[in-house]
């Protein structure tokens, strides 16, 4: 059931991924709804300024001619120029026509323009309001004509009664110009997205081919040719600041890859010769029977072999763990000289045996696992024994530094380390040539160790060393406060 239940999710997975748009075909309609918007806004705002200027000019002209009638009814000698402006005046014009009528108070039309009845009747005009400035209607009649409309009351002489004025401006023309003119900004909107998505298309395609370039390139790089890079100096500063990245990545990469495979290869020689030790011995018993003194005698040399595995596997285990896990460390006041104390206590038995001084010298307190700082100051110890000869020193010291770090070295008298392996000694499973032979029973994972348990503490290893003259192994603690590391 569970199996049946789990098939829809992934088809619904797969399709919903299936599914989901390239960041190409985003940016082209991002791009062409941008300019789609921006073209209808635009063109909105151009056409609503265009109206407001033919409203406002259409206004002031009627606002014109209607003080102009004014003027001539003002006085009973300017009849006759009324009459002329009213009948003859505006029937000669075509274009932005204008009708005139007076009336009286009773609805009687004294004066008109020619044809003035067909177009623009009486009843269709607004009423007379008590202020002349009244608001200006515009009215459509049935031949398809536009007209603004006012009614304005006229003054006259004492004795003539009320009279009034209904005007109306033919506006037919300019509402077609209008329209004309919506008709080709709609047009331009169309053309221009159209356009604006074809070069969206090519602007989009052109600008992430660095992208694809890059794609391509980081997907030919394989196990095989991982010292290939993917930077190119013609791309662009934020697709190349990608590549960088990537070839910062692909550093580590290597690097780790060929830390692998010699660690993998050092891994497989290391064990090999405990493994061929022990099928060597295991052979030689099963050739004959033997007594009990000599298969004693094989065990024990097995139980060696055996022990030296189980160092390997337990360093192994630490620093792989170290590589993976979050320091877990229980940070305390150490003090220096007294835990080298013990230490040297531990070691000093093979010390004179071998004829070897080992001495601490001034003293520092820090802060540290105790258990893991232990175990470095240790190894180093036991790797200066190894190659320190009869009548050495090895010398332990601590001191603070200005820049608040403290500074715990290792020094013997011993063999010393040549200049070109100083950089590989913290390797894991390497070990000096002229020192395999001096310490057959070394693993090479000692000072690997001891980085590792620096890296934990947020600290570093200095080396020092000249060959026939001794080395000094430097562990640099950070300094921290009390308060912190309780916390």
């Amino acid at each position: 059931m569970s199996l049946k239940n789990d098939e829809p999710s992934s088809a619904v997975c797969s399709g919903s991924h299936s599914r989901s748009w390239s960041l190409s075909r985003r940016l082209m309609l991002h791009y062409a709804f941008s300019t789609f918007v921006i073209l209808n806004l635009s063109a909105a705002l151009l056409f609503w300024g265009l109206v407001n200027i033919a409203e406002r000019e259409s206004s002031k002209f009627l606002q014109d001619e209607i003080n102009t009638i004014k003027l001539l009814s003002s006085r009973e000698s300017y009849q006759q120029g009324l009459a002329r402006k009213l009948e003859v005046g505006y029937a000669a014009r075509e274009s932005m026509k204008v009708y005139g009528r007076i009336l009286d108070g009773q609805g009687k039309v004294l004066l008109q323009t020619y044809g003035m009845n067909e177009n623009v009747p009486v009843a269709v005009f607004p009423p007379l309001a008590l202020s002349d400035y009244t608001q200006t209607q515009k009215w459509e009649n049935g031949k398809g004509q536009v007209y603004l409309l006012r009614s304005v009351r006229l003054e006259s002489d004492p004795g003539q009664g009320e009279r009034m004025l209904q005007i109306a401006l033919n506006i037919t023309y300019m509402e077609q110009v209008l329209g004309h003119f919506r008709t080709v900004l709609l047009l331009v909107i169309c053309v221009g997205t159209f356009v604006s998505l074809a070069l969206a298309v090519l602007t989009v395609r052109r600008g992430l081919y660095p992208l694809t370039e890059l794609a391509q390139r980081t997907t030919s790089i394989t196990a095989y040719n991982l010292n290939e890079r993917v930077t190119l100096g013609h791309w662009p500063a934020e697709v190349k600041d990608l590549a960088i990245a990537i070839d910062t990545m692909l550093d580590r990469l290597q690097d780790s890859f060929c830390r692998l495979s010699s660690y993998v290869s050092n891994l497989a020689h290391e064990l090999r010769t405990p493994v061929n030790v022990l099928m060597g011995e295991a052979e030689v018993a099963l050739t004959k029977a033997r007594s009990a003194d000599d298969y004693r005698h094989v065990l024990e040399s097995n139980l060696e072999e055996y022990e030296r595995l189980a160092r390997i596997i337990d360093s192994l285990l630490f620093i792989a763990r170290s590589d993976v896990q979050e320091p877990d460390l229980s940070l305390e006041e150490i003090d220096v000289c007294r835990e080298v104390g013990e230490i040297i206590e531990y070691y000093l038995p093979l010390a004179e045996d071998k004829g070897i001084a080992i001495s601490c010298h001034e003293n520092a307190i820090l802060y540290a696992d105790r258990t893991l700082f232990r175990r470095a100051v240790s190894n180093l110890v036991s790797n200066a024994l190894n190659y320190t000869d009869a009548g050495g020193t090895i010398t332990v010291s601590a001191r603070r530094e200005a820049g608040r770090t403290v500074d715990v070295t290792v020094s013997d008298t011993g063999c010393g380390i040549p200049k070109a392996d100083l950089p590989n000694i913290t390797d894991r499973f390497y070990r000096v040539d002229s020192a395999r032979h001096r310490n057959k029973e070394g693993t090479g994972l000692g000072l690997a160790i001891v980085k590792s348990i620096m890296d934990m503490h947020g600290g570093s290893i200095k080396v020092a060393s000249e060959v026939g003259k001794g080395t000094s192994i430097t562990l640099v603690f950070p300094r921290s406060d009390i308060t912190n590391l309780s916390s």
